[in-house]
Protein backbone atom coordinates (compact mmCIF):
# COMPACT_ATOMS: atom_id res chain seq x y z
CA UNK A 1 0.00 0.00 0.00
CA UNK A 2 1.22 3.35 -1.14
CA UNK A 3 -0.32 6.65 0.87
CA UNK A 4 0.08 9.84 -2.25
CA UNK A 5 -0.60 13.16 -1.04
CA UNK A 6 -0.90 16.47 -2.84
CA UNK A 7 -0.47 19.81 -0.95
CA UNK A 8 -1.27 22.47 -2.94
CA UNK A 9 -2.32 26.42 -3.25
CA UNK A 10 -4.70 28.57 -5.35
CA UNK A 11 -3.73 31.46 -6.28
CA UNK A 12 -5.57 34.22 -5.54
CA UNK A 13 -5.87 35.31 -9.15
CA UNK A 14 -6.74 32.19 -10.27
CA UNK A 15 -9.94 32.00 -13.12
CA UNK A 16 -9.93 28.37 -13.09
CA UNK A 17 -13.38 26.92 -11.72
CA UNK A 18 -12.37 23.61 -11.59
CA UNK A 19 -9.36 22.56 -9.79
CA UNK A 20 -7.58 19.22 -10.76
CA UNK A 21 -5.34 17.48 -8.28
CA UNK A 22 -2.62 16.11 -9.56
CA UNK A 23 -2.99 18.98 -13.15
CA UNK A 24 -1.85 22.73 -11.37
CA UNK A 25 -1.18 23.61 -15.17
CA UNK A 26 -4.56 23.40 -16.00
CA UNK A 27 -5.98 24.42 -12.59
CA UNK A 28 -3.14 27.65 -12.32
CA UNK A 29 -2.55 26.24 -9.40
CA UNK A 30 1.01 25.33 -7.21
CA UNK A 31 1.11 21.46 -6.05
CA UNK A 32 3.75 19.22 -5.19
CA UNK A 33 2.90 15.68 -4.93
CA UNK A 34 4.59 13.18 -2.12
CA UNK A 35 4.80 9.16 -2.07
CA UNK A 36 4.51 7.88 1.28
CA UNK A 37 6.44 4.46 1.97
CA UNK A 38 8.44 2.41 3.52
CA UNK A 39 9.12 4.66 5.81
CA UNK A 40 9.76 7.21 3.57
CA UNK A 41 8.43 10.30 1.60
CA UNK A 42 9.26 10.79 -1.69
CA UNK A 43 8.99 13.88 -4.66
CA UNK A 44 6.94 12.74 -7.10
CA UNK A 45 6.91 16.09 -9.36
CA UNK A 46 9.96 17.45 -7.07
CA UNK A 47 13.34 15.99 -6.11
CA UNK A 48 12.09 15.59 -2.64
CA UNK A 49 13.33 12.32 -0.12
CA UNK A 50 13.77 12.00 3.32
CA UNK A 51 12.79 9.27 5.86
CA UNK A 52 9.80 9.09 8.43
CA UNK A 53 10.87 8.78 12.25
CA UNK A 54 7.61 6.99 13.26
CA UNK A 55 4.15 7.50 11.68
CA UNK A 56 3.63 10.18 8.79
CA UNK A 57 1.22 11.94 11.02
CA UNK A 58 3.03 12.80 14.05
CA UNK A 59 2.66 16.37 15.69
CA UNK A 60 6.21 18.47 15.92
CA UNK A 61 8.29 15.54 13.87
CA UNK A 62 11.47 16.50 12.09
CA UNK A 63 10.14 15.07 8.83
CA UNK A 64 6.88 17.79 9.00
CA UNK A 65 9.04 20.27 9.70
CA UNK A 66 11.48 19.37 7.13
CA UNK A 67 8.42 19.08 4.73
CA UNK A 68 6.74 22.40 5.76
CA UNK A 69 10.72 24.14 4.32
CA UNK A 70 10.85 22.26 1.05
CA UNK A 71 7.58 23.24 0.02
CA UNK A 72 8.47 26.82 1.18
CA UNK A 73 10.72 27.18 -1.21
CA UNK A 74 7.71 27.10 -3.85
CA UNK A 75 5.57 29.25 -2.47
CA UNK A 76 3.77 26.94 -0.20
CA UNK A 77 4.58 28.72 3.33
CA UNK A 78 2.56 26.04 5.37
CA UNK A 79 3.53 25.20 8.97
CA UNK A 80 4.37 21.76 9.64
CA UNK A 81 1.46 21.80 12.36
CA UNK A 82 -1.07 23.30 9.75
CA UNK A 83 0.03 20.12 7.56
CA UNK A 84 -0.75 17.74 10.20
CA UNK A 85 -4.08 18.90 11.21
CA UNK A 86 -5.25 19.44 7.60
CA UNK A 87 -3.88 15.55 6.41
CA UNK A 88 -5.55 14.25 9.79
CA UNK A 89 -8.50 15.63 9.07
CA UNK A 90 -8.31 13.90 6.14
CA UNK A 91 -7.52 10.49 7.76
CA UNK A 92 -9.94 10.51 10.17
CA UNK A 93 -12.10 12.26 8.37
CA UNK A 94 -13.94 14.49 11.50
CA UNK A 95 -14.56 17.78 10.47
CA UNK A 96 -14.26 19.05 14.22
CA UNK A 97 -10.92 18.08 14.68
CA UNK A 98 -9.97 21.42 12.97
CA UNK A 99 -12.16 24.60 12.50
CA UNK A 100 -8.99 25.31 9.95
CA UNK A 101 -9.56 22.52 6.91
CA UNK A 102 -12.98 21.88 5.67
CA UNK A 103 -13.56 18.30 3.62
CA UNK A 104 -15.13 19.49 0.49
CA UNK A 105 -16.69 17.02 -2.31
CA UNK A 106 -14.41 15.93 -4.74
CA UNK A 107 -13.98 12.57 -7.44
CA UNK A 108 -11.05 11.55 -8.75
CA UNK A 109 -9.20 14.83 -6.94
CA UNK A 110 -11.20 16.98 -8.92
CA UNK A 111 -13.14 19.85 -7.03
CA UNK A 112 -15.45 23.04 -8.19
CA UNK A 113 -14.14 26.13 -7.09
CA UNK A 114 -17.49 27.54 -8.14
CA UNK A 115 -17.05 31.83 -7.90
CA UNK A 116 -13.59 31.38 -7.12
CA UNK A 117 -14.66 30.54 -3.94
CA UNK A 118 -11.02 29.00 -2.90
CA UNK A 119 -8.80 31.32 -4.65
CA UNK A 120 -5.68 32.52 -1.72
CA UNK A 121 -6.72 28.76 -0.35
CA UNK A 122 -4.21 25.49 0.58
CA UNK A 123 -5.69 22.13 -0.16
CA UNK A 124 -4.46 18.95 0.89
CA UNK A 125 -5.55 15.65 -1.32
CA UNK A 126 -5.09 11.95 0.37
CA UNK A 127 -5.57 8.95 -1.48
CA UNK A 128 -4.06 5.09 -0.84
CA UNK A 129 -3.14 2.97 -3.44
CA UNK A 130 -3.43 -0.79 -4.00
CA UNK A 131 -1.98 -2.61 -6.60
CA UNK A 132 -2.82 0.13 -9.40
CA UNK A 133 -6.57 0.45 -7.54
CA UNK A 134 -7.30 4.14 -5.70
CA UNK A 135 -9.04 4.65 -2.50
CA UNK A 136 -10.08 6.46 0.97
CA UNK A 137 -9.51 9.79 -1.27
CA UNK A 138 -10.51 12.79 0.35
CA UNK A 139 -9.50 16.68 -0.57
CA UNK A 140 -9.70 19.45 2.44
CA UNK A 141 -9.21 23.28 1.87
CA UNK A 142 -7.54 25.42 4.82
CA UNK A 143 -10.22 27.57 5.00
CA UNK A 144 -9.27 29.78 7.99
Amino acid sequence: MVKIISIGLIPLDSQSEVIYCGDSETSQTVELNFKLENQKILGLDNNYSSSIEGDFLTPNSNHLKELSIFISNFGLDISSNQIYNGFYLLDDEKENFSQKFKIIESEGGVFENVNLMYNGKFYFRKYLEVDGEISEENVCVKIL
